[in-house]
């Protein structure tokens, strides 16, 4: 049996289709595992290069954080800093005419050479108060503290706020100057 010339284009253009059908299908999965593999790709590169500036960068940060140390208090090893540090806030509280009933350290957390204590206060005030007493806190030179949360709501009076504040007071232990004692806080001009 002999194929005539239509015949034998008909079965090269079935043959076409159905080798452009399965190259298609094969090809579109090939295809995006290709452009998936590109974009990793890609991803990776960026990583490599945030990386290498990172790593380049960190002498700076190494500095950063050592001028950053430098600038906390010391106490001595085994000393229990946490009644100081309450005095401290409380002397802050008071010189800015704010109240703290309520006030409550949590436990001391030791992160490598630094360690830090939150301490959780319950305040009554004005607006002016919270102000002064939250740049005391900022701009105490001998102490590092940071807000880690505030809330502030009316307490219903003429101009009275209330709240509750979580001081994080960070410093580090060693060998301290014994003259230095406990903490002193001096008055700070008004912001």
């Amino acid at each position: 049996m002999t194929m005539s010339g239509r015949e034998m284009t008909l079965g090269f253009a079935t043959f076409l289709i159905v080798l452009f059908g399965v190259t298609f299908t094969v090809g579109r999965s090939k295809w995006e595992n290709w452009q998936q593999i590109t974009t990793t790709r890609d991803n990776q590169e960026e990583q490599i290069l945030l990386s290498k500036n990172l790593i380049g960068q960190r002498e700076t940060w190494e500095g950063r954080l050592e001028g950053a140390k430098s600038g906390l208090k010391v106490y001595p090893t085994g000393l229990n800093v946490i009644p100081q540090l309450l005095e401290a806030l409380e002397a802050i509280a008071a010189q800015a005419s704010l109240k703290v009933p309520n006030i409550s350290p949590e436990r001391e957390n030791i992160l490598g050479e630094i360690s830090e204590v939150g301490i959780r206060c319950n305040w009554e005030g004005n607006l002016e108060a919270c102000v002064r007493f939250l740049y005391a806190l900022q701009a105490d030179e001998n102490s590092m503290y940071t807000i880690r949360t505030i809330t502030i709501t009316p307490t219903g009076k003429e101009g009275l706020l209330k709240g509750l504040l979580t001081v994080d007071c960070a410093y580090t232990r060693g060998t301290a100057d014994p003259a230095i004692g406990p903490l002193k806080v001096e008055p700070l001009p008004a912001p």
